[in-house]
């Protein structure tokens, strides 16, 4: 009978988002992806691969569960103007000490990698163009 995993892979793919979007790409290592999920190395890799699919598929998350969900929030409960301002004051929050110093994760990844990668440097630029929509012409 095949092994079968005992975690929760969305929750591990959060905890992973959260490191990733702490520290940076390249400031995380396997062994804090390790330390912050609770799952071993080789459950890791046989998961979601080596640390660059992690990372993949946690900017993929961060774009599905935060951005895409915020704006749609914001679309439904203000009138544009006032949506815009909210879109702000989050951005400011996470920005500040208060909410972590984290900026947004796919702008942080922009600054970071600023190497050619083309499938990260499309999921950033879907990001920005779609956030980029938000706002009325």
């Amino acid at each position: 009978m095949p092994w079968e995993k005992q975690f929760d892979k969305d929750e591990v793919l959060d905890k992973a988002m959260q490191a990733f979007w702490n520290r940076g790409y390249e400031a995380t290592s396997m062994q804090d992806l390790v330390d912050c999920t609770g799952i071993n190395r080789g459950s890791l890799y046989a998961t979601y691969g080596d640390k660059r699919a992690l990372f993949m598929a946690s900017l993929r998350l961060y774009d599905d569960k935060m951005r895409r969900k915020m704006l749609s929030e914001l679309e439904e409960r203000h009138k544009p103007i006032e949506a815009i301002r909210h879109l702000f004051l989050a951005f400011v929050d996470k920005a500040s000490p208060k909410g972590g110093n984290k900026g947004r994760f796919p702008t942080n990844t922009a600054l970071e990698l600023a190497h050619p990668d083309a499938e990260i440097d499309a999921v950033v630029a879907k990001s920005q163009e779609e956030t980029e929509a938000f706002f009325p012409g």
